[in-house]
């Protein structure tokens, strides 16, 4: 998808695991608004942006 040529090396990290949904989120500003999905995610080309990935 990102098409990185072979001068490069990727690294992808995750982070998965169970959340409490009772423990509050830490902020890191003062806007309680979470972002959607749409605002967030793009997809790539090797660093530029080709398209923004839209869901429904």
């Amino acid at each position: 998808m990102l098409e990185v040529t072979d001068e490069f090396e990727m690294m992808a990290i995750f982070r998965m695991g169970y959340t409490d949904p009772k423990v509050k989120r830490p902020v890191m500003t003062g806007n309680l608004r979470r972002k959607e999905i749409n605002e967030l995610a793009f997809s790539n080309r090797f660093g530029i942006l080709s398209k923004r990935i839209k869901y429904s």
